[in-house]
């Protein structure tokens, strides 16, 4: 069911977003169960963006960080400190995950993909 709720959710946000742009962290294989759901959540990502015809490409953890950091093996919190000081109007408790989102789509906005 988790495949099936996060299609359909990703549906709705894809098409009530015209233009969209679809950038994803690329899934590391260090753990073995979280790669399986991570890779079945981009395999559904991947199928979708096809059959909507959305561009989408996957962006690498290190130039992510690098990115927003000039590190690629930078720390959460340095990423959400990045975050903060690139986009000001974020709030104080954004999270790590807010962040890398956030910078996916910037490297994605700035090619660096």
């Amino acid at each position: 069911m988790l495949y099936v709720r996060f299609d359909r959710l990703f549906r709705e946000v894809v098409e009530a977003s015209p233009g969209a742009v679809v950038a994803y962290e690329q899934q590391s294989n260090r753990f073995i169960g979280s790669a399986h759901v991570g890779l079945g959540i981009i395999a559904h990502l991947q199928r979708a963006c096809e059959e909507l015809s959305v561009p989408y490409t996957g962006v690498t953890y290190s130039t992510i960080k690098k990115l927003a950091t000039g590190s690629g093996v930078a720390k959460k919190e340095a990423m959400v400190a990045a975050a903060l000081k690139r986009w000001p109007e974020l709030p104080a408790d954004t999270t790590d995950d807010e962040a890398d989102a956030l910078w996916s789509a910037e490297c994605a906005r700035t090619g660096m993909v």
